[in-house]
């Protein structure tokens, strides 16, 4: 399976807050201030979100993971690269995101993870200055 594939998987299970991913952390964190404020009404915003991102997401990922390549495209110009499918300058930067969200979704209480610095920014601005 082509890295790029792997890469998107990861996204789109992200934008749909699957566990293990930063999309997961986000969206429990927004539920739980949004129930601790009384806006119940937010908390079904993100559920529809995450439902309307599976059903446009997942027929993909099934298309993806589970029905068989085309063996050849039509009016491929392109040489072929081995096992790559394209160039490294074009590959690099999807795979980075995807470690970055599984990195932000399994490290998610590490105090170095961006959910910590949100954490650190939100205390210093509005928790050290009230009066």
């Amino acid at each position: 399976m082509p890295l790029t594939t792997l890469a998107f998987s990861i996204a789109a299970l992200g934008m749909m807050g699957a566990p293990l991913t930063a999309g997961a952390v986000s969206k429990t964190w927004l539920t739980d201030g949004a129930s601790a404020v009384g806006m119940e009404w937010a908390v079904w915003v993100l559920w529809t979100s995450s439902l309307l991102n599976a059903a446009y997401f997942l027929h993909i990922l099934y298309r993806a993971w589970f029905r068989a390549a085309p063996t050849s495209w039509p009016g491929e110009r392109i040489k072929a690269r081995g096992w790559r499918e394209t160039a490294w300058l074009l590959l690099l930067p999807p795979l980075v995101t995807a470690g970055a969200v599984l990195a932000a979704g399994l490290f998610a209480d590490a105090s170095w993870s961006p959910l910590a610095w949100a954490q650190m920014i939100a205390q210093r601005e509005y928790l050290l200055a009230a009066p």
